[in-house]
């Protein structure tokens, strides 16, 4: 079984013969929000790919450029990403640098974690305004996804619905943690000027 990297080329090669480059773009747009991968990532787990037997490349002359290797999926490949797609999923389990950061809150002057905060927020905002872009956009050309007029966009567009809805949850909760370390910060700061009780 290949890797869920492995399994997020394949779903991209299900839907389109794609180069390493075309993959990368791919990989930094939308896609980037439900599983981010660098470069360095991708081309070797392409390799191990076609390696395995899973997918084939072939070359085609470029506009001018250079020929670019065009990938695509092989019938052994089809049979792994349905595989994959037919697994059972545990999603009980997530990785998150902030969560990580938080965590350790009480390390870090409260000053740098209300910065950080603050950044995540900035961040998750705009994250927000291209999706909503991008979900308006699709809605637009083939309709809700109870009835898109492309099947191929009913996923898509559940799974940016998925998006936005997390990152204004996770807002919300940026919101909560700021008034948490403020309070705290501000706490500390009046006990820190009380004076002593006289002995």
């Amino acid at each position: 079984m290949p890797s869920i990297l492995g399994c997020a080329i394949l779903e991209l090669l299900a839907r389109q013969a794609s180069s390493g480059y075309d993959l990368k773009k791919r990989f930094s747009s939308s896609l980037a929000f439900g599983w981010h991968a660098h470069d360095s990532q991708i081309y070797p787990e392409l390799r191990r790919l076609e390696q395995a037997g899973l997918v084939e490349a072939h070359e085609e002359s470029g506009s001018g450029g250079p020929p670019r290797r065009v990938h695509a999926l092989t019938d052994l490949g089809w049979d792994a990403l349905l595989d994959w797609l037919r697994s059972p999923l545990d999603d009980s389990h997530q990785k998150s640098e902030l969560i990580l950061r938080v965590w350790a809150a009480d390390l870090v002057p409260s000053e740098r974690m209300r910065q950080l905060l603050s950044e995540v927020e900035d961040q998750a905002r705009g994250h927000i305004l291209e999706m909503v872009a991008i979900r308006n956009r699709l809605q637009e050309r083939y309709g809700p996804p109870e009835v898109a007029t492309d099947s191929r966009q009913v996923g898509v567009l559940l799974c940016l619905e998925h998006d936005i809805q997390l990152l204004r949850a996770k807002l919300a909760w940026v919101e909560r943690a700021q008034n948490v370390i403020q309070t705290r910060a501000a706490f500390e700061k009046s006990e820190a000027r009380s004076p002593e009780p006289a002995a």
